[in-house]
């Protein structure tokens, strides 16, 4: 009785264990944590550096890369840390199985005081920093 339930049971294990082409997002099942690469500024005493805001830019193509949206308490929050939200899963849609190389520039009292560029990474579903240090110390 239960053989019948068996053969259809194996075609679904198969089936799920196939190779997939891995430039095919569209069958990528993907979970539903979001991953979230912090940059994390420090002076020389390795205290948090506030800024007064930061952009980032696509090294690839030179073109200007959406920060991450902050309100006032998670922006106050980065601030007092230090720790500045440099790149989110969300990039991953547009940029599936890519490598970049995303520039973080940090500004304050209008001067440029950081200038620092990550490579990530990028799959199907989620970004990872390759090369290049997450902390960067001020002088």
């Amino acid at each position: 009785m239960k053989t019948p339930l068996l053969i259809p049971l194996c075609a679904l294990f198969c089936y799920a264990c196939a190779e997939v082409d891995p430039k095919d997002c569209g069958m990528a099942v993907c979970s539903t944590q979001v991953d979230t690469v912090y940059l994390h500024v420090r002076d020389t005493l390795q205290q948090p550096v506030a800024l007064d805001t930061f952009k980032l830019t696509n090294m690839l193509d030179r073109t200007p890369v959406a920060a991450p949206l902050a309100d006032s308490v998670l922006w106050k929050k980065m601030c007092a840390t230090g720790d500045y939200i440099f790149l989110t899963d969300a990039f991953v849609k547009g940029h599936e199985n890519t490598r970049v190389v995303i520039e973080f520039t940090g500004i304050l009292r209008q001067r440029t005081i950081v200038r620092h560029a990550v490579t990530f990474d990028i799959d199907c579903c989620h970004i990872s920093p390759t090369y290049g240090e997450l902390t960067v110390i001020v002088y």
